[in-house]
């Protein structure tokens, strides 16, 4: 499969393999859940995204070999999701198309900043059967999030393999629940104080996750692993073009480089850096995977 173009990429040192077959040891990483069509109507384009979507594809970038299993819908958008995937090297031997509707969100640029307006879910949520549990026992770590809906699902994926969740700005009492099934753990939070904050990690770090992040915008990311020294990483200085994707990179890469070096300090410094490159283009992994707008045609659902 073809490498995504250089102009995209965040070189991390390791090359980029989509073949989950290889025998060497990159690190190994299968995203889960969520996929959507970002519609910029403003612009009168659109492309493929997701918060594990576009964790499949910046694992990929860093280095990873990576894979996506989820749901899209036999339409032209589930399409674009699917060969978006498949240029930037991800697996998708569990991406399934299925009867109906691909999911759709409409975003507004508000001096780079996303402003997220109606949206319809689709057919992206599901429940993992058999055959995806024994598709992610392949792999050394999935990541997975809030927007995905499998909660009830996280025990018994956290038998097969470790999990990475992505909460984004949930409170504690609403994850109590899933938070004794996740091995790292990532937030948003842009508003509180650096003490609220590291009481915060220390809250999570206590139900059950080995390594908390705090991503804070342009205020960089807390990171703590149990028993560690908390560790503050400042973002990368650029001009902001569109924040969309740029925490979900930031997962991709600090995932990636944990794997690879088992550091949280590098880890948490290759995430602000991909973050910062993601925030260069528009849309969650580059222009050049823009389409038209097209108008909203209801896919045809086989009788």
């Amino acid at each position: 499969m073809s490498q995504a173009p250089p102009s995209s990429r965040v070189d991390s040192g390791t090359p980029n393999a989509g073949n989950i077959d290889e025998t060497s040891r990159l690190p190994r990483i299968c995203a889960v859940g969520d996929n959507v069509i970002d519609q910029y109507p403003g612009r009168g384009v659109q492309y493929p995204g997701g918060n594990a979507v576009n964790v499949a594809v910046h694992a990929a970038r860093s280095g990873a070999l990576a894979s996506y299993v989820g749901r899209v819908g036999s339409d032209a958008a589930g399409q674009q999701i699917l060969e978006a995937l498949e240029t930037e090297g991800v697996d998708c031997t569990r991406l399934l198309v299925v009867p109906g509707e691909t999911a759709r969100v409409t975003i507004e640029l508000c001096g780079g900043e996303r402003d997220f307006r109606d949206w319809t879910l689709g057919v992206s949520t599901f429940t993992l059967d058999e055959a995806d549990l024994r598709h992610l026992a392949q792999f050394d770590l999935v990541h997975t999030g809030e927007a995905s809906g499998l909660d009830e699902q996280m025990e018994t994926v956290s038998r097969v393999v470790p999990v990475s969740y992505d909460f984004s700005d949930r409170d504690l009492n609403s994850v109590r629940h899933v938070l004794p099934y996740v091995s790292i753990a990532f937030f948003s939070r842009s508003s509180e104080s650096l003490a609220e904050i590291h009481q915060f990690v220390d809250e999570i770090l206590a139900s059950g996750p080995e390594i908390v992040v705090v991503t804070r915008g342009a205020a960089g990311s807390i990171a703590r692993s149990r028993g560690q020294a908390f560790i503050d990483q400042p973002v990368e200085e650029i001009e902001v073009i569109d924040t969309l994707g740029a925490g979900d990179s930031y997962i991709a890469a600090f995932l990636s480089t944990l794997l690879t070096t088992d550091d949280v300090s590098r880890a948490a410094l290759s995430g602000a850096r991909h973050a910062a490159n993601t925030c260069t283009f528009i849309g969650a992994f580059g222009d050049q995977y823009a389409q038209e707008l097209a108008a909203h045609v209801p896919s045809k659902v086989p009788n």
